[in-house]
């Protein structure tokens, strides 16, 4: 394999893919990016065998071929070199490097070891924008578990339903539920389960401004997004029926600044990991307290409506539910202290609910 491409395109490339890259698997195939060349374009293959990453780039090719090295060694060569150009030149288990008057040489692995990614696919939806898969993604990706005893948990369930997309996670002690609108009408109504590593890892993959393409192909749910493709693994088993656990009715309503809470929590936060909220006529009170630091108690300005309650959250918890709010204005219904409380933005379909802490 002989090619040449502009250095910025092959470095950006090398970037993207390289966040696939397994440096620390059994398999040493999968710490390299595999190099693919057509008649004018350079394809760059990387996984951790959860999520597949490819990127196509134009290039000059003197000479076809694939070649598998090293991605982390690779992209900090290409990142560092002078010059416009790079030459990458493979035969005989090494990859030649060139570019201005550096040159350097990489042993290059096996190629038949590394995973094929399928070509198989059946269409789901076409036509999404990222900054709405995004958008969602940020919201929910938080409330997933990090308990790998718990894989069901570590994933966000997407639901495809004629004109939406519910994205929603939990991890037993909070839930974040979202719903997008889309135009587009999918071309089946079904719902998988996929990591929410992978997720964040697709929102930034794919920024603000493509157009993405969704299907499923043999296990793993595919994005496609013009020369670029990321596939990642759907997570087995069935996903809570979260619809049932969000409460219909609860009778104390609090409407606050979205700003003025998460302060007041972040500084609350300090003393200690769980908040107090108090609401009464007088507005709402944040507080905490710990036996070897001290305490801490602030009045936020609120409205409230519904009774009086004290009720007292995990501090990070209650931050990444808010957080999730778009608007200025935060809502929070709750009702008893032993009972989950529900944090929303009025006219939006984000809802967050978070388990109480006994005091």
């Amino acid at each position: 394999m002989i090619t040449s491409c502009l250095r910025e395109d092959l470095g950006n490339a090398l970037q993207s893919v390289q966040r696939a890259v397994s440096p620390k698997s059994m398999m040493p195939a999968l710490s390299g990016v595999l190099l693919e060349t057509s008649e004018d374009s350079l394809k760059l293959h990387a996984t951790d065998l959860e999520v597949y990453m490819c990127m196509n780039i134009p290039v000059k090719v003197e000479e076809q071929g694939r070649s598998l090295v090293s991605g982390r060694l690779l992209t900090d060569i290409v990142r560092n070199i002078d010059g416009e150009m790079v030459t990458l030149h493979s035969s005989e288990g090494n990859m030649t490097v060139r570019g201005g008057n550096y040159e350097s040489s990489l042993r290059t692995l096996p190629v038949e070891d590394f995973p094929v990614m399928s070509e198989t696919k059946e269409a789901i939806l076409e036509g999404i924008s990222s900054s709405k898969i995004n958008e969602a993604i940020g919201q929910v990706a938080k409330a997933a578990s990090k308990d790998d005893k718990r894989p069901i948990l570590q994933g966000i369930l997407l639901e495809f339903q004629e004109g939406k997309i519910n994205m929603v996670s939990t991890d037993s002690y909070r839930l974040a539920a979202t719903t997008i609108d889309i135009e587009e009408r999918p071309f089946t109504a079904d719902s998988f389960i996929i990591p929410a590593r992978a997720m964040l890892e697709l929102s930034r993959w794919s920024g603000k401004d493509k157009v993405l393409s969704i299907s499923r192909a043999e296990g793993q749910i595919r994005f496609d997004a013009g020369s670029a493709v990321m596939l990642v693994r759907e997570i087995e088993g069935k996903f809570p029926n979260w619809k049932q656990l969000i409460p219909e009715k609860q009778n104390i309503l609090i409407r606050v600044n979205r700003e003025a809470i998460l302060s007041a929590i972040k500084r609350a936060s300090i003393i200690g990991t769980t908040v107090i909220m108090e609401v009464g006529e007088d507005g709402l009170r944040i507080s905490s307290e710990s036996r070897e630091i001290g305490r801490s108690d602030e009045k936020v300005e609120a409205r409230a409506e519904g009774g009086s309650i004290k009720i007292a959250f995990n501090a990070e918890f209650l931050t990444d539910g808010i957080s999730g709010c778009r608007t200025e204005e935060i809502i929070m219904k709750v009702d008893e202290p032993e009972k989950p409380g529900v944090i929303f933005s009025e006219g939006e379909p984000y809802r967050y609910l978070i388990m109480p802490i006994k005091i």
